[in-house]
């Protein structure tokens, strides 16, 4: 009730503000705009259903495709200076904000903000600045863009010339780390893809990195075993063990 009472609010306010744009003309932009976050809101889904699928961060040219938001995807605009603005910051789980209050046909509709940036429409978008960020709702997909943006590398298939770095192989996640000396790799984890959220998880046998961020998306609950076979759960806070 109160979300609805607050789009009331706006959309009244913003319709009946200014006398020089018409009533008519008001409507248009208010479809407009809740038709441009809902775009943003799809695009949202489909880039964490891409990072599930295929472990990897998109670009919105990734996503231009039928699997996803179609090969003939194009986002609406409040006007035309607005498109070349659009993109999606892979690395920053972010998009490009298209609202340009600098246009005049927008900006003399200060209204319009207020509904762009609301809350109203949006479940998995939210306003950032001049960018929209993008919440990601999956333990897995956000662990994988966790490991993915803290690279800077898309995860690869493992070959003996990248064991430090963040792998698959035969369906399993492998998880390195460099050692302090530099002289060998730590493997801090390794599991099955599809058993990330319960486990089980293999993990190294040192409890004092287990605070490392690279167990932090760990979902809470997952059973883990450490590399000497001794029992572990993952909770909000920490990994307990229980064996």
């Amino acid at each position: 009730m109160k979300k609805y009472l607050i789009l009331l609010i706006i959309s009244f306010s913003f319709l009946y503000s200014d006398s020089s744009t018409t009533f008519i003309e008001k409507q248009k932009l208010i479809i407009k705009t809740k038709k441009i976050i809902e775009e943003e809101e799809f695009i949202a889904r489909a880039f964490e259903r891409y990072i599930l699928e295929n472990a990897k961060i998109p670009t919105l040219s990734d996503l231009k495709n039928n699997n996803y938001l179609s090969t003939t995807f194009s986002p609406t605009y409040f006007t035309e200076d607005d498109s070349k603005d659009f993109s999606i910051i892979s690395r920053k789980n972010k998009m490009k904000n298209r609202l340009t209050l600098s246009v005049e046909s927008v900006r003399i509709n200060s209204g319009i903000a207020d509904l762009y940036n609301s809350s109203t429409y949006r479940n998995r978008t939210y306003l950032d600045g001049t960018e929209i960020g993008i919440f990601i709702r999956d333990d897995f997909a956000r662990h994988i863009y966790f490991l993915s943006s803290t690279a800077d590398i898309d995860i690869v298939t493992c070959s003996d010339s990248n064991r430090d770095k963040y792998c698959i192989e035969n369906d399993h996640m492998y998880i390195y780390k460099r050692g302090s000396d530099k002289s060998k790799d730590i493997l801090l984890m390794y599991y099955k893809l599809s058993k990330f959220r319960t486990g089980p998880i293999i993990i190294v046998d040192d409890p004092t990195i287990y605070d490392n961020s690279e167990f932090e998306h760990i979902p809470s609950g997952a059973i883990l075993f450490d590399i000497k076979g001794k029992k572990h759960i993952k909770t909000n806070k920490s990994i307990v063990r229980i064996q």
